[in-house]
């Protein structure tokens, strides 16, 4: 079966036909952005299969930050849907042992993360004339700069590209000044030499409501506002230029699991100074643990717009869920205010706590 041989009965809808036709257009590096289940993946990987079909022999790379990620919602579900749907005659190899998959005609799709050094260094090791960035609001700038390193396989009739995708993440991110702004992505943040080389399109569920239970738009439209904007409305958030904890940096280290063996837990808090009942400021409540490596990991938010009584319970909650050593509050506002609001909570549920300001 050839790359053109697709099977009557599947269509892309609209919105990735117009993806299709950018993907295959003059720009090296297209970004596919917007909210959840739009159909942006499913597209790309589509297209980095049809290149495979069309060049044998060439390789090809879909990545994401975590290798187990890319593994679990790449190699085992969308791109077994791609071949299923679009390519049913073509019977590729799987080597678990190196992970990639091989077409009958020698071409290869690799997988990769970038969260595993010995195997990111793998596959630095080879030459792609296809990457694909999959989720990249979780890739940090230095990972996306080594990885493009690698589109450099020379194939004859085949031009090299980088497919980037998904869910907005905030303005400052890389990808929205690249693409968004065609601006450069470090300081100075000039505008970019060669603007029409980064093209981006939008896509969101609506675009692929065809393919959709009605259940599951209905459920996205009663998100709440931060959540339905970026999943369902796929706009990029705000934030402070000078933030210190960006949601890159966030991205970046992220953790799936928590170390067990912890050395302290603490929980902070940052009173708000408001009474709660009025849409005032939030009160920060978080519970870090010290890991045994000197890392800190955040075990959760318990922040809550809410009344001294309720928050108060509320510290004294997590305090008790994580079995932690100290309650810290901010020293330059609220110090002995947090003590009182939260030895007062404390003794309503018959704990002892030791607090400091």
């Amino acid at each position: 079966m050839t790359a053109k041989e697709v099977p009557a009965s599947f269509r892309l809808t609209e919105k990735q036909a117009e993806l299709r036709q950018l993907l295959n257009g003059d720009a090296t590096h297209i970004l596919a952005w917007g909210g959840s289940r739009s159909g942006k993946t499913f597209t790309m990987i589509r297209n980095v299969v049809i290149r495979a079909l069309k060049a044998p022999g060439s390789r090809h790379l879909i990545a994401r930050f975590r290798f187990n990620h890319v593994v679990q919602s790449i190699w085992f579900d969308t791109l077994p849907k791609v071949m299923t749907k679009c390519f049913p005659e073509v019977e590729p190899k799987q080597d678990k042992a190196n992970w990639f998959w091989q077409f009958p005609n020698g071409s290869e799709i690799w997988f990769g993360g970038l969260d595993d050094k010995e195997r990111t260094e793998k596959v630095l090791g080879l030459e792609f004339a296809t990457v694909l960035l999959n989720e990249v609001s979780q890739i940090s700038l230095a990972a996306r700069n080594l990885i493009v390193t690698r589109l450099a396989q020379s194939v004859d009739g085949l031009a090299l590209k980088c497919y980037l995708d998904c869910n907005p993440p905030v303005r400052t991110h890389w990808c929205h000044r690249l693409f968004i702004e065609k601006r450069e992505a470090q300081p100075p943040y000039s505008q970019l030499q060669d603007p029409a080389d980064y093209a981006a399109l939008q896509m969101n569920p609506v675009h692929n409501q065809a393919n959709l239970p009605p259940a599951y738009l209905k459920q996205m439209q009663a998100l709440p506002a931060r959540e339905k904007l970026r999943f369902w409305e796929g706009q990029f958030g705000d934030i402070g230029e000078g933030a210190l904890w960006s949601y890159e940096l966030i991205q970046t280290y992220r953790k799936d699991v928590c170390p067990t063996d912890l050395r302290r837990i603490v929980v902070g808090v940052d009173p708000s100074g408001t009474r709660g009942d009025d849409g005032g400021d939030t009160v920060g409540i978080v519970v870090v643990g010290l890991g045994l490596d000197g890392a800190a990991y955040v075990l959760e938010d318990a922040s809550v717009k809410a009344p001294p009584g309720v928050w108060g319970k509320i510290v004294v909650g997590c305090f008790q869920r994580h079995a932690a050593d100290v309650i810290v509050a901010e020293t330059n506002f609220g110090g002995a205010m947090v003590q009182s609001v939260v030895q007062a909570a404390a003794a309503e549920a018959g704990t002892r706590i030791n607090t400091r300001g």
